[in-house]
């Protein structure tokens, strides 16, 4: 089942007595653990509506007997259990789990969580019985579209292929940043009234990741102008100048790696076939003794950030728009545009 329809189920009130979430998009996972929770009114009712377990610290028969409680001052309770796949690994744990799926209360929601999970094991099929599997994977990239649009009726806004794509430019695969903006275009647009690009520009920033990307394409564009504009970008969403750095470190050390073959490198690892892409043009932007300058050039960035002269606010971006004029600026980067062989 689609990670938006679980959601609009939960909101519907159509629940499932149990839902394993697991996989490597935790945003998926925590939005439908969101929903549940809004489901019990957590918000209200504290801990005798929510109560949290960890599969590497508890024992499954506890988590049963647990979710065989009588809720006390609310009609329905939900137990969310971290680390689930703690508990396939422990036959005991599975043991208790599937007796209590065999008869499961109808007054508990039982939401087992988990980074990975065989599907295999008798716990998830048993769970793929009688409630709701979802496996939280990245979206590909050409299914952003639909998902983007799917999610934005969920939250009650029309958004037409102009707005989609808007979204898409400013927050890339960031599925937390784009629900972000949906949400923020829920409450900024009149209800009935499709979403306008003018509306995602008014009130969807840019992520920051996707920011620092696009301030390598300026730089790679010995674009001066773009670039400064860009960090100030950076400035304004208050990203720290440190970790604004480590983000640009990472990008450049992928143009690097991929600039000397090593496609296997771990850095690359994970990189959707666009993203790649993109990565690779931008590659062919620089010499690769442009990329080591460059990344010499964050080395000094560091030292000086973490320095003493740079302990005031107002330095940090000074030193970001130096790196950034050494980087875009320089003769170097004029005659390596000029076509000197990497």
């Amino acid at each position: 089942m689609e990670y938006a329809e679980v959601v609009d189920r939960i909101k519907q009130g159509r629940i499932a007595p149990v839902y394993l979430l697991y996989g490597p998009q935790s945003f998926m996972i925590e939005a439908v653990v969101g929903a549940l929770r809004e489901a019990v009114e957590a918000h209200r009712h504290g801990t005798f509506a929510c109560e949290t377990f960890h599969g590497d610290e508890d024992h499954g028969s506890r988590i049963a007997a647990a979710a065989r409680e009588i809720p006390m001052l609310v009609p329905r309770r939900l137990i969310v259990v971290r680390e689930a796949q703690a508990l396939a690994a422990r036959a005991e744990s599975v043991e208790a789990l599937v007796q209590y799926l065999e008869q499961p209360s109808a007054t508990t929601i039982l939401a087992l969580c988990a980074p990975t999970f065989d599907a295999r094991t008798r716990l998830a099929r048993k769970a793929a019985e009688v409630g709701i599997v979802l496996r939280a994977e990245k979206v590909a990239f050409r299914e952003l579209p639909p998902f983007v649009r799917h999610h934005g009726r969920a939250l009650g806004v029309d958004l037409p292929p102009d707005a989609v794509s808007a979204l898409l430019d400013a927050c890339g695969d960031d599925l937390a940043a784009l629900h972000d903006g949906i949400s923020k275009l829920a409450l900024y647009v009149e209800e009935g009234r499709p979403a306008t690009v003018e509306d995602v520009q008014a009130v969807v920033a840019p992520s920051r990741q996707h920011s620092v990307f696009e301030l390598v394409d300026a730089i790679g564009a010995r674009d001066t102008a773009r670039a400064f504009e860009l960090v100030q970008r950076l400035v304004d969403q208050g990203e720290a100048p440190l970790k604004a750095l480590g983000l640009f470190a990472r990008q450049i050390r992928q143009l690097i790696d991929l600039k000397a073959g090593r496609r296997d490198s771990p850095r690359l690892a994970g990189l959707r076939d666009f993203v790649r892409d993109k990565v690779q043009a931008q590659a062919d932007r620089f010499s690769m003794r442009d990329l080591v300058r460059a990344l010499e050039a964050l080395h000094r960035a560091d030292l000086a950030l973490k320095s003493k002269a740079f302990g005031r606010d107002t330095e940090g971006p000074r030193a970001l728009e130096a790196l950034v004029l050494e980087m875009a600026g320089t003769p170097a980067g004029r005659t390596a545009r000029a076509g000197r062989p990497a």
